[in-house]
């Protein structure tokens, strides 16, 4: 049998690398030279121009520091070396120190962990020298006990049971140190300035009225030796402002702000006048001819130090996605320039395409380092390029007169030739807390108004207290308890009742006698007699949140969940009508019906008998709106129009007195101030208000309070409505 199997033979020629010398293969050496010359005209690299590359540029240039900036109406000195970040200087707010507009700015968490620290400091220092008994709140007199907040939510209500001392007054468990600084610092004024002593002498003693008569006699002779100490430290919690440094406009609902650098005749001046928070930049200011400072002395000063002057080779521009310069080099896939799309119509892509993939490596650069807060500009500029041909007296910008011809980052500076580089002294970066206050401005074009919706509030530990959600304590009726028939005088007294409740999320106290702010009246109308309505006091009671007090009309012994009036006859009948009233009096002693007395405000009505209505409907005047709605009225002061916080005339509001009228908890919404109509487009504004946290240039940190806004959610609808019968408005 013949052998079928194929045998398959060839020869194959391999490159044995016999010499370690890479110098010809590094070179690239080509076999065929006209290959590389026609591949080089395709490219167009034979389509030269009659210009040289630069190979050395000398710049001369000035610096002017930024040496004054105004905040507000104050203008002070500045060093961005020592000074806080002009964004700082611009946003800060009252923090631990009391607000302008007279409402106490520091919350109870602070407060309490003030307190805490100055006992931990006097703690140290009479343990120190005499050991034991240590310092208590109750060492310092009630007006610097820690108190409850006027209002709270659940977190809070329980923060301040047990820092209140509520089981036993006579030795309370928290100290306000807030209080306590600002006693120190109505004493001595300069007692919170660090890097200086304080002579308590000749100032009023402020260990006499801080202590009480039973408090040790060294934690006296020490507490001045610890006082110092703790009000820097106080002091030195925040970045807050003087009470002249305040840049919000809350008529514009943004910031205002101007910097000015250089001296004499040549000073320059930058604003920021339209700053809405969030960062400051550059891009935020503009120049003006206005001047920050006047300085006495040399007219003819330039405003600038020594020029500076820069001689080095420059280098190619560099971008990510550059088309790559040499012929086989590997292009960086991240940024796929040649991908992009663009319309006929969409020029500034074009234009970035066209400087991209087309123009982009005729471009050098020479980089100048220029410190922070300050305007660099470009005196002289001169190239000198590879065929030893300078060129000098270039213009550092494009003529800036041409419409023509424009460029970027750069001001033109009214006492200066050439336009000047604003580097800023303002932050790159910085942490923010959470949003602590927002408040939402929107139009309603159903009611007419615009409104401005307080959504978030701080609330009294410092953190959000979302004002949709927590309602504020409030007075009603439960429900009514009439005696039965078959008994009469005492005994049907202690058999009635009116439940009293209170829809809120915090507590709610109702006193009686001199405490107006608490007094409260229970009113019985019979409305077929002629003299039917019967007052009666309502005694003091607390009354916890979203709970209920019942008031009987008879005697018996009061507790948390009852009282009683000490009646020895009913007060309720049928076809009666029951209404709680909380009277205030009028201005001149005249209610607002011209008779003498106090104004009586109707909170909350409830007949006898219900079944009596039967199927009539009940007319309404108005409905409500929820209570964290603001709303904004008109003012005729002239153009441009002004809106103002006004009060909102729904069924609360008719039905109520004027000190009963919900009021903005926060800081955003300010009574005393008006806006202008044109701020709240149909798009709304909305302005938040946080805490930003962030290091400079020295090492140090700053921590304060800063707003921002921006665009709003549209269009709002409060559902306020007028003269209706309530069945049609279900």
């Amino acid at each position: 049998m013949a052998d079928e199997r194929s045998h398959t033979v060839w020869e194959r020629l391999e490159p044995v690398a016999r010499n370690e010398d890479l110098q010809g293969t590094l070179r690239g050496e080509l076999a065929d030279p006209l290959w590389l010359l026609s591949r080089q005209r395709q490219f167009g690299e034979f389509a030269g121009e009659d210009a040289g590359s630069p190979v050395e540029v000398a710049v001369e240039y000035y610096h002017d520091h930024v040496d004054h900036v105004e905040v507000g109406s104050a203008t002070d000195p500045y060093d961005p070396k020592t000074d806080p970040p002009v964004e700082t200087l611009v946003e800060r707010e009252p923090v631990a120190a009391e607000a302008d507009d007279g409402r106490e700015a520091p919350n109870h968490a602070l407060r309490a962990e003030a307190g805490m620290n100055v006992l931990d400091r006097l703690r140290r220092a009479v343990d120190a020298d005499s050991g034991p008994p240590l310092p208590e709140p109750d060492w310092f007199e009630a007006a610097y006990h820690l108190d409850r907040p006027d209002v709270a939510d659940g977190p809070a209500r329980r923060f301040a049971d047990v820092f209140d001392g509520e089981d036993d007054p006579a030795t309370p468990r928290g100290l306000d140190g807030h209080a306590v600084y600002g006693k120190l610092t109505e004493a001595a004024p300069g007692v919170a300035d660090s890097g200086t002593t304080t002579d308590w002498l000749g100032v009023s003693d402020p260990v006499d009225v801080l202590f009480t008569d039973g408090a040790p006699d060294v934690a006296k002779s020490l507490f001045k030796g610890v006082a110092k100490g703790f009000a820097e430290w106080y002091a030195g919690l925040f970045d807050e402002p003087s009470e002249t440094e305040d840049a919000w406009d809350p008529a514009r609902m943004e910031y205002s702000a101007a910097v000015s650098a250089g001296t004499g005749t040549g000073r320059t001046t930058l604003e920021a006048r339209e700053y809405e928070g969030g960062r400051l930049d550059w891009y935020d200011f503009e120049s003006t001819n206005r001047s920050l400072v006047d300085e006495d002395g040399d007219s003819t000063d330039s405003g600038s130090e020594n020029p500076h002057s820069l001689s080095e080779l420059p280098t190619n521009t560099r971008f990510r996605g550059m088309p790559a310069s040499r012929l086989w080099e590997m292009e960086d896939a991240d940024v796929d320039l040649a991908s992009m799309t663009a319309a006929g119509d969409d020029l500034s892509r074009l234009f970035m395409l066209e400087f991209a993939l087309i123009a982009g490596d005729d471009w050098f650069s020479l980089p100048i380092e220029a410190p922070v807060g300050s305007v660099t500009r470009v005196s002289t500029l001169s190239v000198t390029d590879t065929f030893d041909k300078t060129t000098a007296d270039i213009p550092a910008t494009v003529n800036r007169s041409d419409a023509a011809e424009w460029d970027m980052f750069t001001f033109d500076l009214p006492n200066h030739d050439e336009p000047g580089l604003f580097l800023p002294p303002v932050l790159g970066t910085s942490q923010s807390g959470e949003v602590i206050e927002e408040v939402l401005y929107g139009r309603d074009e159903m009611a007419n108004l615009v409104f401005g919706l307080e959504s978030t509030v701080e609330g009294a530990l410092g953190d959000p207290l979302d004002r949709e959600e927590f309602r504020a304590p409030s007075l009603g009726i439960e429900e009514l308890h009439t005696a039965d028939d078959a008994l009469s005088g005492q005994a049907a007294a202690d058999d009635e009742a009116v439940v009293l409740a209170n829809e809120g999320d915090d507590v709610l106290v109702v006193g009686t006698g001199g405490d107006a702010d608490s007094h409260w009246e229970l009113r019985v109308e019979d409305p077929d007699a002629a003299n039917g309505t019967t007052t009666v006091d309502i005694p003091p009671l607390t009354i916890p949140a979203e709970g209920s007090v019942r008031v009987v009309s008879g005697t018996g012994v009061d507790t948390d969940e009852e009282v009683h009036l000490d009646r020895s006859a009913p007060l309720l009948g049928d076809g009666d009508v029951v209404s709680v009233y909380k009277p205030v009096p009028a201005d001149e002693g005249s209610s607002s019906n011209g008779d003498s007395g106090p104004e009586m405000g109707l909170v909350a009505v409830e007949p006898v008998d219900p079944e009596t209505l039967g199927d009539l409907r009940q007319y309404k005047l108005a409905n409500e709106v929820a209570d964290h709605w603001f709303p904004y009225l008109p003012v005729n002061d002239g153009l441009p129009q002004r809106l103002e916080l006004g009060l909102l005339l729904d069924a609360d509001a008719l039905s109520g007195t004027l000190d009963m009228v919900p009021e903005p908890m926060g800081r955003i919404l300010n009574p005393e101030a008006s806006i202008y109509a044109e701020e709240v487009s149909r798009t709304g504004r909305r302005v938040t208000r946080s805490f930003q946290a962030s290091a400079w240039l020295d090492g140090r940190s700053h921590v304060w309070s800063s707003r921002e806004v921006g665009p709003g959610r549209g269009e709002v609808s409060s559902g306020l409505r007028f003269d209706f019968l309530e069945d049609e408005e279900a």
